[in-house]
Formats: structure tokens, C-alpha cells, sequence
């Protein structure tokens, strides 16, 4: 999939790398899809993480 320009608010704290490295769901995004990417620092356990990500179902 080739990646689309993104925007600040599209692309928050996030690298290159990150945007454009292909993704198991890439199949099932089309053209039209809009994609976000949201990246930040986590000092904490992964399964704590994992469960905490459970909790947030829609990213603003």
C-alpha cells in the first residue's frame, strides 16, 4: 500500500518508518480509508499496556 500524506493531527508523534511499514489489516483498507497514527513514550509493562488500549475503543 503506498502511504498518503498525512497531516500533524493525522500523524501525532509518530516516524516515517512507522506510517509507511505494512500492517496486517492493510488488506482490508481501501483508497478512501482515512488511516491515524498516534505514538508516545510507555514506561510499563506490556500486558498492562494491552489492557489499558482495551479500554480506549474509538482514538479522538
Amino acid at each position: 500500500m503506498k502511504p498518503l500524506p498525512r497531516s500533524l493531527a493525522s500523524s501525532w508523534a509518530t516516524i516515517t518508518d512507522e506510517r509507511t511499514k505494512p500492517f496486517p489489516c492493510d488488506e482490508y483498507l481501501t483508497l478512501d480509508d482515512t488511516a491515524y497514527f498516534r505514538a508516545g513514550p510507555v514506561q510499563a509493562p506490556a500486558l498492562t499496556v494491552f489492557r489499558w488500549l482495551c479500554q480506549v475503543r474509538v482514538a479522538p
